[in-house]
Formats: structure tokens, C-alpha cells, sequence
């Protein structure tokens, strides 16, 4: 599975190229947050959405690395907006756990770093590593292979949904 991550295959936006993300705002001052409740509401607000869009993307992480014990389409699914370009990579997973395939490789998340960009919007830079892997067959055999990298960089889109974070897009960064 991360070598659909690797290449970007069913995330990126056809004709879409690498962008940066704007920087994070630096954190309000302590005067400042005494001196208006205001602000300090809005910083509380912004840094409890970040975490939550955070932990969103590690959930993301958390059932790609469970992909080499459970083929789970579903699992990854239900992370995802229904109009997401990276329901490919849910199709992918039920087509090989259809031919009774898995894949072997693990990514390791480095750091992740979340800029919201609205109510209901947030962007989260990930970086991470990936394990040499690829899809095996039920017996083993190699059917594909991917190198393992380090800090490999993805832009997740989260958008709020019924009160729920979901992925609506993955870019190459």
C-alpha cells in the first residue's frame, strides 16, 4: 500500500504539481492571551483542530501499516470522503484481497505539521519514512516491489464532514 503512496497513484489531482504549504502562524503570546479571551478562544480552537487533523492522518498510517495482517478496504474508506481521487487506493486494496494478495511494506510518520485553512479545512504536511515492500501473493511470491525512502512528503487535505475529519485529497509534495 505505501507504494501507492510512494507514487501518488489515486491521490493526487490529475495535472496538479508539488505546492508549499504557507507557514504556521507562531504562537499567541501569553500577554497577548490575558489581554483577550477572544484570541485565546480562537488559538485554543485552532490548536485543538490541528491535533485532531493530526491524529486523522495517523489514523490514515495506522491502517496502511495494518494492510500486511488485514486486507481492509473498509478501514481505509471510512477515513475518506466519498468523492476523494484516493478511493483508488481502497479499490487497490479490494482487488488484491480479492486474489488473496497483501502488501509488506510499513511507513513510519517523522513529523507532521497542520495549517488550518478554515472551519472545516485543514492541510497536514506529513513526513515519513517507508520499509522496502510491495504486494505479495498468498503463497509470497513478489508480484511488485517499491524501494524504501526517507522523508517522503504528502500534503493531506482534511475537510469536516458531520463532525468528522476526513481525508478529501493527498498531494506529492
Amino acid at each position: 500500500m505505501v507504494a501507492l503512496l510512494v507514487s501518488g497513484a489515486g491521490c493526487s489531482v490529475p495535472g496538479s504539481s508539488a505546492r508549499s504549504l504557507r507557514p504556521l502562524p507562531h504562537p499567541v503570546a501569553p500577554a497577548v492571551i490575558a489581554g483577550s479571551p477572544r484570541v485565546a478562544i480562537a488559538t485554543t480552537r485552532s490548536r485543538s483542530t490541528t491535533a485532531v487533523a493530526r491524529r486523522a492522518v495517523r489514523r490514515y498510517f495506522a491502517v496502511v501499516n495494518h494492510l500486511p495482517r488485514a486486507m481492509d478496504p473498509a478501514a481505509l474508506a471510512a477515513l475518506m470522503t466519498t468523492d476523494c481521487p484516493c478511493r483508488a487506493q481502497v479499490h487497490a486494496i479490494a482487488r488484491a484481497a480479492a486474489q488473496h494478495e497483501h502488501y509488506v511494506d510499513h511507513a513510519r510518520v517523522n513529523a507532521l505539521r497542520a495549517s488550518v485553512d478554515g472551519p472545516a479545512l485543514v492541510d497536514v504536511l506529513a513526513d515519513v519514512t517507508i520499509t522496502r515492500g510491495g504486494l505479495r501473493s498468498a503463497s509470497g511470491a513478489v508480484i511488485s516491489t517499491v524501494a524504501a525512502r526517507a522523508h517522503l512528503r504528502r500534503d493531506f487535505r482534511l475537510v469536516r464532514v458531520h463532525g468528522r475529519w476526513l481525508i478529501d485529497r493527498i498531494e506529492a509534495v
